[in-house]
């Protein structure tokens, strides 16, 4: 879990097979997990003291994609904040087929949401196949050194990305009414967003009051945090306008805008969300077997959920993709399951009022051939 986030918590659990035992390694809900291999006892540190490695936690295009806009740029996210002078040097791509490296352009690094975007100097040629890369030369704001060297891989398209993103779930729903006034507000998309154009774009309003509030934004989901409770019942318009875009800097094709209603008590009071969530389902099932080696695990919940949930299947990142119409997500590992062996894997959500489950939902299952 990153301490230095507002935002990040603990959430999926890393999904090892039987072989190497259960582990927890995502950044958005598991607890004990911390982002980063260091280690130390302790015993000679000042209190405070950061000695715990970065790691990275999400990269877009993800391992493995196919059909990659040639004018798209890289992003990678971090557990924790980064020494930007330390990233440049630290990141390259290749082409494959040739070897030879790619010249790398403008290295924007977000700061709010722990983000470097990398933009190649020229678009990417057509149908190829690239290696990204990015060393332990990258450091923390302490000086401590990414934990390992984390490479990927994808294949760009025949042409440019010119495909408008849309926003395919939010929570709260439109229209819907008694939600908590504690509750942050969190949309998802269709593909990656500029992270700064999404803050940029969104407001949430009561009348014509703007509300303050933060917004993190990463990969396909982002979250509002506002400042403040909201006032209870009160009606608030959220409205993300058509300059937010996606990586390659295609806007949403118009503005995204919905309403809802916050609840009060008997007394005039806000509801106030204590709950924790809950797992009603997974995919696959508990003792499953001969399940495919690409399947995606599908976790379902009794509520929405905060969405940056982080994780790893033998060692390689996954994709998350939440669905806020059905209080899913979906787990989609970036490298095929290993055949014939049984996999453990837990999950820990937190809500969107905060509240975490006490403890890991977990359940097995069992490849095919």
């Amino acid at each position: 879990m990153d301490p230095h986030s507002p935002f990040r918590e603990p959430a999926f659990g890393r999904i090892r097979s039987a072989v190497r035992g259960f582990a927890c390694a995502a950044v958005a809900l598991l607890v004990g997990c911390s982002g980063g291999g260091g280690t130390s006892d302790g015993a000679f540190l000042p209190p405070g003291l950061d000695k715990t490695a970065p790691t990275v936690v999400h990269v877009t295009p993800s391992n493995g994609t196919r059909d990659v806009g040639t004018n798209s740029p890289l992003t990678i996210a971090f557990s924790e904040p980064m020494s930007e002078t330390s990233l440049g040097a630290a990141i390259r791509l290749v082409d494959e087929a040739s070897g030879a490296p790619v010249a790398l352009g403008a290295i924007d690094y977000d700061s709010a949401n722990q983000l470097v975007t990398v933009f190649p100097q020229s678009p990417l040629g057509a149908n190829r196949q690239f290696e990204a890369s990015i060393g332990t030369d990258a450091k923390d704001l302490s000086g401590n050194r990414l934990a390992s060297e984390h490479r990927w891989r994808f294949t760009t398209a025949a042409g440019a990305d010119t495909t408008p993103p849309t926003v395919t779930s939010h929570t709260p729903a439109a229209g819907a009414t008694d939600v908590a006034v504690g509750n942050s507000i969190a949309m998802s998309f269709s593909e990656p967003m500029d992270a700064r154009t999404v803050a940029a774009a969104f407001e949430l309003s009561n009348g014509t009051a703007r509300v303050a509030g933060t917004l993190e934004s990463i990969g396909q989901a982002a979250v509002f945090k506002p400042a403040a409770a909201l006032a209870p019942a009160a009606t608030y318009v959220a409205t993300l306008r058509s300059t937010a875009t996606d990586l390659a800097g295609n806007p949403l094709a118009a503005d995204y805008r919905w309403s809802f209603t916050t609840g009060s008590n008997g007394s005039g009071a806000g509801i106030v969300d204590t709950t924790p969530p809950t797992v009603l389902s997974v995919s696959p099932a508990p003792g499953s077997t001969d399940v495919p080696r690409d399947t995606r695990l599908i976790v379902t919940f009794n509520e929405p959920i905060f969405p940056f949930l982080y994780g790893t299947v033998d060692g390689a990142t996954v994709d998350v993709v939440i669905d806020y119409a059905k209080n899913t997500a979906t787990l989609i590992p970036t490298s095929p399951l290993r055949a014939q062996v049984t996999y453990n894997s837990g999950v820990q959500a937190r809500d969107l009022a905060g509240n975490t489950m006490p403890e890991p939902y977990r359940w097995d299952f069992a490849t095919g051939p």
